[in-house]
């Protein structure tokens, strides 16, 4: 079945848990109705984090409500949503919840009446529980070794997929955007291919000659100190 999107109006909660006891981190799955028109409406849904330090927890839901608030069907998608035209399905997931860090995907694909293919986007969200920080691609690896980390992005999905000149050229230039996840066999760096999203894993025995020492990829316990 169909996912639904987004604002407010009403709000329902229930408490999910999940994660490790040790960094106390949990979840608690949120649902928003609300209204198109005066008889037409629909939902937001979504995951908010709770942590012991309540000010980290608020910086980081306020990140994430912001996010997920961009997904409101506004304006012609909204029409064609009430006249049955249009559906969707909109995935908020979060993918990794310990040792310090938060992630989360979010995609959303648009389903358009007659049209040949669904309409997709993604975003990612990466965390850290104990600062409330969002978390860059760059801040998790050297400097001086991005440039190298690239490279080794390009060649894995180069040797995955057959590109053309042009894909390449597309390609380069979705990896440089940096979405990525982290989980607990390594960091996926998703992209668009063909309308959609792909991704590829990069280890953490891969990462391990570009990660920053003093960064939170040092706790992974998959990464040696």
């Amino acid at each position: 079945m169909m996912k639904r999107l987004l604002s407010v109006l009403i709000s329902v909660t229930t408490i999910t848990a999940y994660g490790q006891s040790a960094d106390a981190i949990h979840f608690r799955h949120q649902k928003v109705k609300y209204y198109l028109t005066k008889s037409c409406y629909d939902f937001l849904e979504w995951d908010a984090i709770i942590l012991k330090n309540k000010k980290t927890e608020n910086k980081i839901n306020s990140a994430i409500r912001k996010r997920v608030n961009t997904y409101q069907l506004r304006g012609e998608n909204a029409r064609l949503f009430c006249q049955k035209k249009m559906d969707y399905d909109f995935k908020f997931e979060v993918v990794y919840l310990k040792n310090g860090i938060v992630s989360i995907s979010l995609s959303k694909a648009i389903y358009v009446k007659d049209a040949p293919h669904p309409w997709t986007e993604f975003q990612t969200m990466n965390f850290s529980s104990e600062t409330g920080k969002e978390l860059s691609f760059s801040s998790l690896f050297e400097s001086s070794k991005m440039a190298s980390l690239d490279s080794l992005i390009l060649h894995k999905v180069t040797q995955e997929r057959q590109f053309d000149a042009m894909d390449s050229l597309d390609l380069r230039q979705g990896i440089i955007s940096k979405k990525f996840n982290i989980r607990d066999e390594g960091m996926r760096v998703i992209y668009m291919y063909q309308n959609y999203p792909a991704d590829v894993l990069l280890t953490y025995e891969e990462l391990q000659p570009f990660i920053l020492r003093q960064g939170l990829l040092k706790k992974m316990g998959q990464i040696k100190k």
